[in-house]
């Protein structure tokens, strides 16, 4: 996974509103367990691609939880996607061990946490809303942190902050300064 730190507003993006009419597109995500869970993004949902390492992620996450931008998102339904985060790690170690070093921490730090998907859980403490993991079978490749999901193409596209401007009534000043307000 990349991220990227550029401007609220620098890259124009046309965004396509999600669950348009009747069309339901149902996915199969994953709870924290790794339990197929069945999520339904039809209607007026926003599903963001994350990172729990990520400081710009951990920085949409308090701006979605700001007042000011929580009591204007009305009934959007935020939905924050994880990758598990072993392959993040593992290039971590690989980068500062041998790779037989690196292999074997992986597998004691699996170990360690009986297999499961790694993620940091403190990330989730002052999220209020719904999130569910992505494996790679699924076909979602989140790639560039914090992103839009295009449920039409399965793609992530853009910068969340950029959709809330283009597909919802918050003004473009009120989103640019919160957003900065809570700068990692």
């Amino acid at each position: 996974m990349t991220y990227h730190r550029s401007g609220v507003f620098l890259i124009p993006l046309v965004f396509l509103m999600y669950g348009c009419g009747s069309q339901s597109s149902v996915l199969t995500l994953y709870s924290d367990s790794w339990e197929p869970v069945e999520v339904d993004l039809s209607g007026n949902t926003l599903v963001c691609g994350t990172a729990t390492w990520c400081p710009f992620c951990r920085q949409f996450r308090d701006f979605v939880n700001d007042d000011r931008i929580a009591s204007k998102l009305g009934d959007l339904d935020v939905i924050l996607l994880l990758e598990d985060e072993w392959p993040f790690v593992q290039t971590q170690l690989e980068d500062q061990l041998s790779p037989d070093d690196a292999a074997a921490q992986i597998a004691e730090l699996k170990s360690a946490v009986g297999g499961g998907p790694l993620y940091d859980p403190s990330f989730l403490d002052s999220w209020n809303g719904k999130y569910y993991l992505v494996k790679d079978s699924s076909g979602l490749s989140i790639g560039s942190v914090p992103s839009v999901l295009n449920v039409k193409n399965l793609e992530f596209d853009g910068h969340p902050t950029q959709w809330l401007a283009a597909n919802t009534n918050i003004s473009s000043s009120l989103i640019e300064s919160v957003w900065e307000e809570h700068s990692p």
